[in-house]
């Protein structure tokens, strides 16, 4: 008999919303991490935007690499930079 009610209790709108709170956790969770993995794993030394153009502008860029608002550059002679293309502001 107690099973009518079990049923009747894993349909309960808190139940479902429970749910969602923790899909929501778990997705959050996995871009957090990749967020956090993508500046881990990108090597080379953080530059500034104007020193790229000022080394594109010299001829010492033997590639760019953009990946959302990430850029990594490869110099000729074979040094790694870092920057972004937008500074990460807070909305205050």
């Amino acid at each position: 008999m107690s099973n009518g009610n079990q049923s009747e209790n894993n349909n309960s709108p808190a139940n479902w919303t429970r749910g969602l709170i923790i899909v929501g956790v778990i997705i959050a969770g996995i871009i957090g991490l990749q967020a956090l993995f993508s500046q881990v794993m990108t090597p080379g030394t953080q530059t500034s935007m104007p020193e790229v153009a000022d080394l594109i502008n010299r001829n010492q860029v033997q590639s760019i690499i953009v990946r959302g608002d990430d850029v990594t550059v490869e110099r000729k002679d074979g040094e790694v930079l870092r920057t972004r293309k937008r500074d990460r502001q807070h909305p205050l």
